[in-house]
């Protein structure tokens, strides 16, 4: 029998409603962020003020710094107040637009946000922070084109900048064109083995392209991290399962049981990853654990069932089966199943 992977996420890879939805991606991209506002102007002079011999005014240096701060803890109306000081000076203008613009998009201000960086481009062409954020804008807006576009620009600002190494990378991955997007990504891979989006984007592109040894050793640091969530780790492990390396995603989920309550969907994808493995009994027992957080669960009990029948226990086969005919009590094939168990055990014991 081959166990069926139900998917909590769709198909870009993304939790649906119920796991963690727009949220998560969101957590993913300011993992990015982060990294982006330090490459924004913040603490150096921009372009304009260099060429001018110029030192930037300290107050409007200190502000976007203190800015900074402000949004890595999340503060964004305080951190908004700071950049908002550092536009009146013409050294820092266009830094403290590149800021706002960061801001916007954290506040999912999209248009607002894309605004904002623009004229920070305008204002200082070789702001990589500003064409990093705006490339992530355009890809929350769908416009893909556009944020390859600027992702380019960036690269050649800075060949080896990892942020956009990492989006040119990701948006052939989601073309298909794995071993593009893996040379794309191999002059600094060793950088996106530090947050989970680079870990699940690297472990994706070994596996479509046949590196399952390369994949693997990634396991290992992801299972590392003990602030990863739940949905995450899930989606990793369907990736493995799929692609033939389901005792990888055992190791996943059965660290992530540990760190989070566990979930309807991290047992079902660890039952099925378990049968794929060839271990039925400890499949059997995810289900049944699955069963007790959501008892009328009918992939559940139907992917039980066979793999019960399989292992010829029949009379715990005939007890999900059961349970399927009294939730569906008009389904053929609920009722063939139910039927065809019956009469295996009541030949069994007429022996």
């Amino acid at each position: 029998m081959a166990p069926q992977l139900t998917r909590p996420f769709d198909s870009t890879g993304h939790p649906t409603p119920g796991g963690s939805g727009t949220s998560a991606r969101r957590r993913a991209t300011s993992l990015l962020l982060f990294t982006l506002i330090a490459t924004m102007g913040i603490g150096q002079m921009t372009a304009g003020a260099q060429r001018a011999g110029t030192a930037t005014p300290r107050d409007g240096r200190e502000a976007l710094q203190e800015a900074a701060h402000l949004v890595q803890q999340g503060r964004l109306e305080e951190a908004d107040a700071q950049a908002q000081r550092a536009l009146s000076s013409q050294d820092t203008r266009a830094a403290a637009h590149s800021v706002l613009g960061a801001i916007r998009f954290q506040q999912e201000r999209l248009d607002e946000s894309a605004r904002l960086l623009e004229e920070a481009i305008r204002l200082d062409p070789r702001l990589i922070g500003a064409h990093l954020t705006l490339a992530e804008v355009r890809i929350a807006q769908g416009q893909i084109d556009a944020a390859t576009a600027l992702f380019r620009r960036t690269l050649e600002l800075d060949p080896m900048n990892q942020a956009a190494r990492f989006g040119l990378a990701r948006a052939e991955a989601e073309k298909g064109n794995y071993r593009e997007s893996l040379e794309i990504a191999r002059p600094v891979a060793d950088a996106f083995k530090l947050f989970p989006e680079g870990l699940f984007f690297l472990a994706t592109v070994y596996l479509k392209t046949g590196d399952q040894k390369g994949a693997t050793e990634l396991v290992t640091l992801w299972n590392r991290s003990t602030d990863i969530p739940q949905p995450w780790s899930i989606r990793l492990a369907v990736v493995y399962a799929e692609e033939g390396v389901p005792k990888a995603a055992i190791d996943i989920l059965e660290q992530a049981r540990t760190v989070a309550p566990v979930s309807y969907d991290l047992l079902m994808i660890l039952a099925g990853a378990y049968a794929l493995n060839g271990e039925p009994t400890r499949a059997l027992g995810a289900y049944d654990e699955a069963l007790k957080l959501e008892p009328d669960a009918l992939p559940a009990l139907r992917q039980a069932a066979e793999i019960a029948e399989d292992q010829k226990a029949l009379e715990r086969s005939l007890s999900y089966w059961a349970r399927l005919k009294k939730l569906q009590p008009g389904d053929a094939e609920v009722s063939v199943g139910f039927d065809r168990v019956s009469s295996k055990l009541k030949l069994l014991k007429e022996r």
